[in-house]
């Protein structure tokens, strides 16, 4: 949803230029509400990025898939390109939605007229009977689409009068409904495209695939036993914000069906040393499973695919503070497994309200998350200075050092550092900055690794920070050290204006403490004299 079909990992490797048209108001790209306009705004935004990229008609191939397989014909046929490539397209779209969608129908020729309907509705079959027959059609249907009697059967004769026409019929237990085919035969899709884009041109004829036609009916399906009950658990997103946890993916036992929402329950866990926190997890439809794992047993794995309950995020305030290992129970057909493992690309999310932190890792199959508080964690082996702090009309400089100890993180790699505003009046105002590393030839006298401690705001210089409501926010410093997150209290406050405007950019009392440490000599003495100014002027205010 509010993607586009083959957005994702299967056309990344064309070697080609993509693209891609929406349809947002159902016009099947030639008309909304009997005007045209559609139509000729779809084909100007064709020829116009033709002429930006210097190709001409013989460079450009038309794909689409069901609406899209209409346009796809539609512009391919009427503005005689040569390359076509539509899987389960609709006809006849205005009859086909006259039934269940008849509010589509109306936004296509703009009345109720059936003169109107069976007027639009011959547009297509029209230009297959009189468009130029020099082309190269590939068209992907099914027996098991309920589109292909009531738009392909009725026209196969007209594809069949041009001088490329290549039909690829699907029968395999992995296409069941009219959204199937395209899935199916994505492999075969890519492989056309491919090809086209290459200056090949394919010439199959009329074929069938699928295990239905390649397996005869007499001879049994294989089973595959040995698969019984084997967990499938894939983690397809995995995000934390202000809502919470989302998680969505793919998680079943094989060779059991989960054709409906209810077949399937799971469980996400998290453990800790002192905790096992349990949340369910909702179901989600998903034809992409019986594409991937049916391996021509008939099993349905529709459902098998989970979200977050409710599609939503899950809510972490209550969550106790620590750190948190992640499995998934999974009971399906009365089985019950628990997986510890998942398969997915890597993540690594770090969110912060004002009340904690939150880490979320996901590598080599793991998942983790760490929940820890804000506060003051300066401890014996941790610590950070401030080497230069100052705000002025909202634009922020910051720069020092952080060490922990009794960790080796002296690739550029192993740390990452943020400023945190928080403010316990608003918590809803809390703001996050990413800071970056510097690189640094001296090395201060508590750490060892200078090309990695140090860090300071984006290229040194100041940046813009958005504009915080009026009050008081305390900051925080949050290093992300080999993966693990430490809150350091760097005892700076940072009062803000009414009119949004930062008026007060430090604690004089931490500055104070600093500065006592450190050896009295003139220099030292005026920074203490300023600070001690700067503190009477803030009481007054």
């Amino acid at each position: 949803m509010g993607g586009y079909d083959f957005g994702g990992e299967s056309f990344t490797r064309l070697n080609c230029a993509i693209l891609w048209i929406r349809d947002e108001l159902n016009t099947y790209y030639i008309q909304h509400e009997g005007n045209t306009e559609y139509q000729v705004a779809v084909q100007s935004l064709i020829s116009r990025t033709m002429q930006e990229l210097f190709l001409d008609k013989s460079d450009v191939t038309f794909l689409g898939l069901s609406k899209g397989g209409t346009g796809a014909l539609f512009h391919g046929l009427k503005y005689d390109f040569n390359n076509i490539v539509v899987s389960v397209p609709r006809i006849y779209p205005a009859r086909g939605n006259i039934e269940s969608r008849p509010e589509i129908v109306r936004g296509l020729v703009g009345s109720d007229s059936l003169d109107a309907i069976k007027e639009f509705d011959c547009l297509l079959p029209n230009l297959l009977k009189t468009a130029g027959k020099q082309k190269n059609i590939y068209l992907f249907s099914s027996t098991e689409d309920a589109q292909y009697q009531t738009d392909i059967l009725p026209t196969i004769e007209y594809f069949r009068e041009f001088e490329n026409f290549n039909f690829v019929l699907t029968s395999s237990p992995n296409v069941q409904r009219h959204e199937d085919v395209s899935l199916y035969n994505i492999p075969i899709i890519s492989a056309v495209i491919s090809m086209l884009i290459d200056g090949i041109v394919p010439r199959y004829g009329e074929v069938a695939n699928g295990a239905f036609s390649q397996i005869s009916s007499k001879r049994q399906q294989p089973t595959l036993s040995y698969l019984d009950g084997s967990p499938v658990a894939i983690l397809d997103e995995a995000q934390i914000d202000a809502r919470g946890l989302y998680l969505s993916g793919r998680g079943f036992l094989l060779n059991f069906d989960a054709s409906d929402y209810g077949s399937v329950k799971r469980t996400l866990i998290l453990r800790s040393s002192k905790n096992s926190i349990r949340f369910p997890l909702g179901s989600l439809m998903d034809r992409r499973n019986n594409r991937d794992f049916n391996q021509g047993t008939g099993h349905d794995y529709s459902a098998g695919s989970f979200a977050s309950k409710g599609n939503m995020p899950t809510n972490l305030e209550e969550l106790p503070y620590g750190f948190y290992e992640f499995s998934m129970e999974i009971l399906q057909a009365g089985v019950k497994k628990t997986v510890y493992d998942f398969e997915g690309r890597s993540r690594n999310e770090l969110f912060t309200d004002f009340e904690a932190v939150y880490h979320l890792r996901f590598h080599d199959k793991k998942m983790s998350l760490t929940k820890i508080p804000f506060g003051d964690t300066r401890r014996f082996g941790a610590a950070a200075e401030i080497d230069f702090f100052r705000i002025n009309k909202n634009k922020l400089e910051i720069s020092g050092k952080c060490l922990v100890d009794n960790v080796d993180y002296s690739q550029w790699s192993d740390v990452q550092y943020q400023l945190a505003f928080r403010s316990d009046q608003h918590s809803e105002q809390s703001r996050v900055v990413n800071l970056a590393k510097r690189r640094s030839t001296q090395r201060g006298q508590h750490f060892r690794a200078p090309n990695v401690v140090n860090f300071t705001t984006p290229k040194s210089s100041a940046i813009t920070i958005e504009k915080l409501v009026p009050g008081s926010y305390d900051l925080y410093l949050i290093a992300m050290i080999k993966d693990s997150p430490i809150v350091f209290n760097l005892e700076y406050r940072v009062l803000s204006s009414s009119n949004g405007e930062t008026i007060c950019s430090s604690n004089s009392v931490s500055d104070f403490r600093r500065l006592i440490n450190r050896p009295l000599n003139e220099e030292n003495l005026r920074a203490l004299k300023n600070i001690i100014k700067r503190f009477k002027k803030t009481l007054r205010r």
